[in-house]
């Protein structure tokens, strides 16, 4: 008898802002396929993270606890269970492409299989785990843009985490997780209910953009959010201590600044973006290097609506939207015709 419950494909992508999906009213940004979702789905607009770290969010979103029940409290606490257990215990084939931040980085969690590809700039848990990212790199002789690359640059300190993708484009993270779970899906017969769970690294910091899908931003009008001296007196004490620590140690090759002038946050040396040179690479390889990648913003009111947490990882079930991603996209195509029962 023919199983036919519905295949489940949970996609995340990590750190993403509420404001940078267009269907949801912010017109500065392009992203058709959170378009497509937005349009034929649901939307959440009252959701609201448990925590603001990446693990013990994760650790509550698939075990439905808070962290104060999972004891998960920050990144690198120990996390090997989730309910995806039950769900092969149901007789579902679970497989992970991407990040989910268990930690150990390859726990198990209740998947058959683990196709992990971990955060952009692992520095210091897991700097020695090598994901599939980083062999499928080592395998073209190449070498990841990173903390310790970005460091040797001049404009290191005012460039406040954003750098171009200057290897091929499809080795940047979010296009080889797309592409590897597009590959998964052509080439693995469908015989059971599946659970797919695709974790896309970005936008979380470095920001880190192909030019191709920097382009069409560069010359336009970006909105600011205001910020008063009030915001910042009246933020918590542990918030106080954080601000100045994120001034002390560049965590995701983000220097912050702590009290930056209205005019680094609104021009952020625009006049130099068309600026280019070349930087000696460590294996003697010349590469294109963009002294500023930000963009000109100006201030603009944002619509008024719900906000969720900077730190929130946007869930959506179905295709990320950051870019228009061929990858990312012809997974949602092949999945629905693979696997008829899928939902996105």
């Amino acid at each position: 008898m023919a199983d036919d419950r519905p295949n489940i494909i949970l996609i995340i992508t990590d750190q993403q802002r509420l404001d940078t999906i267009n269907a949801l009213g912010f017109d500065y940004v392009d992203t058709p396929n959170l378009d497509r979702l937005v349009q034929e789905g649901v939307t959440f607009r009252n959701c609201h993270v448990t925590a603001p770290s990446c693990a013990s969010a994760r650790a509550s979103l698939f075990t439905g606890y808070y962290p104060h029940t999972t004891g998960i409290l920050k990144n690198a606490d120990t996390w090997q269970h989730s309910w995806v257990e039950l769900l092969n215990q149901g007789g579902y084939h679970c497989v992970n492409v991407g990040k989910m931040h268990t930690f150990p980085y390859d726990a198990k969690c209740g998947f058959h299989q683990r196709y992990v590809v971990e955060n952009k700039d692992r520095y210091l848990e897991g700097r020695y785990f090598y994901d599939e990212w980083d062999k499928a790199l080592r395998a073209r002789g190449l070498v990841k843009q990173q903390r310790e690359l970005y460091r040797k640059r001049a404009d290191y300190d005012q460039c406040l985490g954003a750098f171009t993708w200057d290897l091929p484009e499809e080795t940047h993270s979010d296009n080889f997780v797309g592409d590897l779970a597009k590959w998964w899906l052509q080439n693995h017969p469908a015989r059971q209910p599946l659970f797919l769970q695709v974790g896309f690294p970005g936008p979380h910091p470095p920001y880190d953009p192909t030019p191709r899908h920097l382009k069409p931003y560069l010359n336009r009008d970006l909105p600011l959010a205001k910020l008063s001296q009030d915001d910042l007196d009246n933020q918590p004490e542990a918030f106080k201590g954080m601000r100045v620590h994120n001034t002390e140690v560049d965590h995701d090759s983000v220097v912050h600044q702590l009290n930056p002038t209205e005019e680094q946050r609104l021009q952020c040396h625009a006049d130099r973006r068309e600026d280019r040179r070349t930087a000696q690479h460590p294996r003697g390889d010349r590469l294109p290097r963009q002294l500023d990648y930000r963009v000109h913003v100006r201030p603009r009111r944002l619509p008024d609506r719900p906000r969720t947490q900077p730190e929130m990882d946007d869930v959506r079930a179905g295709c990320p939207g950051a870019g228009d991603h061929s990858g990312a996209q012809a997974l949602c195509r092949r999945a629905r015709a693979r696997w008829p029962v899928a939902v996105a």
